[in-house]
């Protein structure tokens, strides 16, 4: 059996996840609403607070390229940040819509 070790530090909104190799996987967000990058690729979760209720999909990052062309970690990050930002507003509308009926129907 081996050894494992993870611990996460928070510096502002935003959370690195360590393990016993170093960075392991950055996350941006809050409860609700979260992404995740990591080696696998870039993980958005969104969530109904206190039902349960979530929807999370991992984009994976492309064919590896040589390792002479190969981009750095944060290079890789920022540009799904940015490619995922019409996810983000298109999934928080199908939440808030579904959130509304949610609450209409516990109402009645």
């Amino acid at each position: 059996m081996g050894f494992r070790f993870r611990k996460s530090v928070k510096i502002g909104g935003i959370r690195f996840n360590l393990g016993k190799n170093g960075l392991t996987s950055v996350s941006i967000g809050k409860k609700g609403h979260s992404t995740n990058l990591s080696k696998k690729g870039v993980r958005t979760t969104l969530g109904i607070k206190g039902t349960g209720l979530s929807y999370s999909t991992l984009h994976k990052f492309e064919v590896e390229e040589p390792v002479a062309t190969k981009k750095s970690f944060f290079v890789r990050f920022w540009s799904y940040i940015f490619k995922l930002s019409w996810f983000a507003v298109k999934y928080s509308i199908l939440f808030a819509i579904i959130f509304v009926v949610v609450i209409y129907y516990q109402r009645s």
